[in-house]
């Protein structure tokens, strides 16, 4: 959600910068991800959370600041006098589907004069991202930006009967929306009609037989209350999502399609010159009563551990736009319209709390009573894990359990049957994720926005594969490896910083008998993508980010390492007996090899083959560089390995280590095909 900080200040009378309202917002509970420069304006990017569709709004979020401020809210004037009735001769609505359509209201204009925007709404509205059309349709994208109510004008003269009818589709109908495209119909889908045709998938596009033209002379301006689920399932099914389809979603103000289509109305009798010839107010449902909340200061006090008197709670209801009556130590709220999320006392207590400030309340661990519990086996290899990951500087985060099917797109993972989420409150959170893949790349994206761009996560969460809830390990690394004041020159991170930080992991688990083999994944680079196999099981995967899969996660870096890790199986296999050997009598002896070899060449079989030559004098084996680019050919990769040879018998001679270096070369030239470089 983008919000002009220009026009917010219509609004509220402030004299801070963006930088310090974005700061106040996110201090209160209305998150500010971003800030840009639009010309001569700030532009505040907002995470509004589902349940706050109020504040998808220039007046919601003005709100906000008036409450964090202590400053009043200035409401647009409007001049137009409208009283809608409930019949008209001009026009008629009617409303079939009483569940899709609450509450419709149609404003008639007549003599409009259809013509560019004045300046002043193209600039606010092309600030935002939003092309000018002309000033008809440019004032209904005002009032949507402004009030948070989406609107539509349809051409009056184009209304078969000037009859407008909510009601389903019908098997088989078509309409052909204003992007030009041809939408097939059917019984799940609400749609505005005439007396012959649709005229409009309703709460999501208008349709191309009755959009306002050059030629317009007459305007029904349309301000409704579609129920989310219905238009949410519309949208769904047409593939088809809008700024309108974004807000019906997320729960309109009922009371706010009156105020809406009034400010459009008077703009247009303004801007348009045109004049209000009727308007129509149907109810397909008795108005709910005004919800009352009570609330006990003492409760409220008792629950934040703080001394706030009922004067000062008072002043925060109010400065949120609940009526507030006093009585001693209690108070009675009467919640507004457009705040669907408070019901309950606790909703109050958590309204005055963020505005007071969670800085100003003194932390404090709950009180309880509780036997000590044996951690659990996951548990305790969590911890180590954690505890290592933050040894090696990798930052711990904590990503949502529901993500998108469009985030599954985006990680090419669109094959996955993931567990989905019966009543979503969005789009956004209609499955429960089947992988944390999703996750890190949001993090990191969430993160470079910022101007982060050495990152190193990971977190220990739950996935579900089916019913079944998975504990797992991710982690993502990328950017610079650690900061050396030392040395100006900084290494950046590759693959095989990732393996190490898997290996030590493995290691701080007490496991052994592990290995890497070549995998592919539709998420990572073939080159490295691997997975952990212990003991013959494939425990988790580990790779580079594909470039295209960042791209969709609007990530303009490269070089990004992610990993997974099922921890159950992990488990299955830590905790192995430490094994001691005696220290060496003798010294070690060490030779390199350094050879090309095919790039799709995995490292498993480089080192069986090394290892089954050495015999039984081989220590360890250790890849010292890695490298292709300029100077190799292409489809190879330049490797050193450094082998230690060693014996607890006696002093090792060069003649011996030589014979083993050159069979070791004989058969990685014969069976790998490999270059050595000497």
């Amino acid at each position: 959600m983008k919000i002009s900080f220009n026009w917010l200040k219509d609004y509220v009378d402030i004299r801070l910068k963006a930088e310090e309202v974005a700061d106040k917002l996110t201090m209160a509970g209305t998150e500010v991800n971003a800030i840009s420069s639009v010309g001569d304006d700030a532009i505040l990017e907002m995470e509004v959370t589902s349940n706050r569709s109020d504040c998808l709004s220039h007046i919601g979020i003005a709100r906000e600041v008036a409450a964090a401020t202590g400053k009043k809210l200035k409401l647009p004037k409007i001049s137009a006098k409208i009283k809608p009735r409930k019949k008209q001769k001009s026009f008629s609505i009617q409303i079939q589907d009483k569940i899709g359509c609450q509450r419709y209201i149609g404003i008639l204009i007549k003599d409009v004069q259809v013509k560019e925007s004045p300046d002043w709404l193209k600039k606010r509205l092309e600030s935002l991202g939003l092309r000018s059309v002309n000033n008809i349709v440019d004032i209904t994208n005002f009032c949507l930006l402004e009030w948070g109510q989406p609107l539509h004008a349809f051409d009056f003269d184009k209304l078969l009967n000037n009859k407008i009818i909510v009601r389903r589709a019908a098997k088989d109908e078509k309409i052909v929306t204003i992007d030009g495209v041809v939408r097939n119909l059917d019984s799940d889908i609400l749609v505005i009609a005439d007396n012959q045709k649709p005229v409009a998938v309703a709460g999501i596009m208008g349709g191309s037989n009755s959009e306002v033209t050059n030629n317009t002379k007459n305007v029904l301006l349309e301000s409704a209350y579609f129920d989310p689920i219905t238009i949410r399932k519309g949208s769904k099914k047409l593939a088809l999502a809008s700024e309108a389809s974004y807000r019906f979603e997320r729960n309109v103000d009922m009371d706010g399609v009156f105020f809406a289509a009034l400010r459009a109305a008077d703009l247009l009798s303004k801007l348009a010159e045109g004049k209000i010839a009727g308007s129509l107010d149907i109810q397909a449902k008795k108005p709910k009563p005004q919800r009352k909340v009570q609330l006990d200061i003492a409760r409220l006090n008792r629950m934040l551990e703080t001394r706030i008197s009922a004067n000062l709670t008072k002043s925060i209801l109010q400065r949120l736009g609940f009526l507030v009556k006093a009585k001693k130590d209690k108070i009675e709220a009467v919640v507004p319209s457009f705040r669907q999320d408070v019901n309950l006392p606790e909703d109050l207590v958590e309204e005055v709390a963020r505005i007071y400030g969670f800085d100003n309340i003194t932390s404090s661990l709950p009180a309880i009573k509780s036997s000590p519990i044996e951690p659990q086996a996951v548990r305790e290899i969590q911890e180590k894990l954690r505890q290592t990951l933050i040894a090696n500087g990798l930052n711990e985060i904590i990503s949502y359990s529901l993500i998108s099917r469009a985030d599954l797109k985006k990680c090419n993972l669109d094959n996955l049957e993931p567990t989905e989420v019966a009543n979503p409150l969005s789009q956004d959170q209609e499955i429960l994720k089947p992988t944390s893949v999703a996750g890190l790349l949001s993090a990191i994206n969430h993160n470079l926005s910022r101007n982060i761009d050495d990152i190193k996560i990971f977190e220990l969460t739950n996935i579900f594969v089916g019913a079944k809830e998975v504990p797992v390990l991710s982690l993502a690394i990328m950017g610079q490896k650690r900061k050396d004041w030392l040395r100006q020159a900084k290494d950046n991170i590759t693959f095989f910083d990732l393996k190490g930080l898997v290996e030590s992991l493995v290691e701080a688990s007490r496991i052994e008998d592990y290995k890497f083999t070549a995998k592919s994944f539709p998420f990572l680079k073939d080159a490295g993508s691997s997975v952990l196999t212990i003991k013959g099981k494939e425990i988790g995967f580990l790779g580079e980010a594909q470039k295209e899969v960042l791209e969709r996660w609007d990530i303009k870096k490269d070089k990004i390492f992610i990993a997974q890790f099922n921890l159950e199986a992990l488990l299955d296999f830590a905790g192995q007996e430490i094994k001691y050997k005696p220290l060496a009598l003798y010294p070690s002896i060490k030779r390199d090899i350094s050879f090309l070899i095919k790039q799709d060449t995995s490292s498993e079989d480089i080192l069986q083959i090394m290892t089954k030559e050495a015999g039984i004098y081989l220590k360890d084996i250790k890849l010292i560089d890695f490298y292709y680019g300029q100077q190799i050919p292409s489809n190879f990769k330049s490797l050193t390995y450094s082998l230690e040879y060693q014996t607890s018998e006696r002093t090792l001679k060069d003649e011996e280590i030589n014979g083993i270096q050159n069979r070791i070369i004989k058969a990685l030239e014969s069976q790998l095909e490999i270059k050595v470089r000497r």
